[in-house]
């Protein structure tokens, strides 16, 4: 194994001499690495919105750019246009960046999604086997087919614009709200960036892993450890970090400066020992003094309620970690309607919820991943 630079870009890579069966054979090699839906990597969905549209660079952004180019060359290769030999000799012509047309248009289908359940988020459609215990499976089929719906009918306004674009004789022409020539350069995708990753070789496939760091973090929130097995096309995203041009070789025996344990299977990470605070709950939750300093909640009756209900949900796990949006629907199921007003409706923890507590705040719980609202309970 080897730590490399992997380039992260929706950039479709058209080589210089480029025809017919060289793209048909780039699309195949491509489209083969679509997981399909009854293996999807379900984990991304819990920050889907920030990873397509304002994505930190690390492992579940490149997985995102993955499935998403492998599906935008399913969709070219497998829905029904005017003349393929058109689309093809256009897609040539043009370079056309239609991964980034299948992205603009995800990202606007999942807005429409995100509207349409009333949320200021995606709705979470991991499993129970990545630790999301809040909702019921009932739930979560439901959560899964209208993200699925979302992305389906992203890849149609995909397939419009390329049609369209196929057929044109004049690339200046609108559809979709910009230009063909705008569509067909990508101009509103995002810059390639580069993630340290693990390389090693598989059955002649090319294994991507995290580095030893983000392993760590997904240790940390007992997450399992995702691998990408990738064919010899996305290998050419491969760079090493002193040579950014350069495309190196795959190592196939154990590098020793980052050795690793073999992982046969993605495996889940054991998890952390959790020392928790010595705290005193006062009263029904009125106050909770930890040494000489006193959460004080007497006068703020919806963070006291929500601590209420949070400290008895996680009585019996002992990692005490959680996700806010889950903990926040739970908590609002249980209020009737008859006492809305009662439950927590804004979207941020700290400054809405413990307005006015920001600096008591990192007592009563640790950030373990902010952007996915991913804390502990520390008492």
């Amino acid at each position: 194994m080897i730590v490399l630079a992997w380039i992260i870009s929706f950039a479709f890579p058209y080589p210089a001499k480029c025809t017919r069966e060289v793209l048909l054979k780039m699309l195949r090699e491509f489209a083969a690495e679509w997981p399909g839906w009854e293996t999807f990597p379900w984990r991304i969905t819990r920050d889907i919105h920030q990873l397509i549209d304002d994505p930190p660079v690390n492992f579940h952004y490149l997985m995102t750019q993955f499935w998403l180019t492998a599906y935008a060359c399913h969709v070219v290769l497998t829905e029904t246009f005017a003349s393929q030999e058109d689309l093809l000799d256009m897609m040539i012509r043009e370079r056309f960046e239609f991964v980034g047309v299948f992205r603009h248009h995800l990202i606007t289908a999942l807005q429409y999604l995100r509207d349409q359940e009333g949320k200021a988020y995606i709705p979470d459609c991991t499993g129970i086997e990545e630790g999301h215990l809040g909702v019921t499976q009932e739930e979560l089929a439901r959560r899964r087919r209208v993200f699925r719906e979302a992305v389906e009918r992203g890849a149609r306004e995909t397939v419009r614009v390329l049609n369209y674009a196929s057929q044109a004789t004049d690339m200046n022409k609108r559809v979709s709200g910009r230009t063909l020539r705008a569509w067909a350069q990508g101009d509103d995708m995002p810059s390639p960036q580069e993630l340290q990753v693990v390389l090693s070789q598989e059955n002649g496939l090319t294994v991507i892993s995290p580095t030893r760091e983000e392993r760590a973090q997904f240790a940390r929130v007992k997450k399992t450890i995702p691998r990408l097995l990738v064919h010899g096309l996305s290998a050419q995203s491969l760079r090493r970090p002193e040579e950014p041009g350069t495309a190196a070789p795959l190592p196939t025996v154990p590098d020793p400066e980052v050795a690793m344990p073999p992982e046969p299977k993605p495996d889940v990470a054991p998890p952390p020992s959790v020392k928790l605070a010595k705290a005193s709950i006062i009263g029904d939750f009125m106050g909770i003094r930890f040494g000489t300093e006193v959460v004080e909640l007497s006068n703020r009756p919806k963070p006291r309620a929500f601590l209420r209900f949070l400290h008895k949900r996680l009585a019996n796990s002992p990692e005490r970690d959680f996700y806010v949006e889950e903990m926040r629907e739970a908590f609002n199921a249980e209020i009737p309607d008859s006492h809305a007003k009662r439950r927590w409706t804004s979207d941020r923890f700290r400054e809405d919820l413990f307005k006015g507590l920001e600096q008591k705040f990192d007592l009563l719980f640790e950030t373990l991943d902010k952007s996915s609202g991913h804390y502990r309970l520390k008492f």
